[in-house]
């Protein structure tokens, strides 16, 4: 399951986008394991990252990429 959202961050707008984890093989009593993505300067959360964050939810960790929107 794939979240759009967006977010302020020291009054810059970030858009983000939360995979959820495709099985609980991870999870715990506290909750699933989560991966926080974001490419440096010049990159952006759909230049590069999204297949790893597809991996990280296929092997039961959330994912959440976010960046400038």
């Amino acid at each position: 399951m794939r979240t759009e959202l967006t977010f302020t961050s020291h009054g810059v707008r970030c858009a983000a986008r939360h995979l959820r984890a495709t099985s609980d093989a991870l999870a715990h009593p506290a909750g699933r394991p989560c991966v926080v993505m974001a490419h440096g300067f010049g990159g952006t959360r759909d230049s590069g990252l999204p297949g790893y964050a597809e991996g990280f939810a296929e092997a039961g960790i959330d994912a959440f990429v976010f960046g400038c929107a």
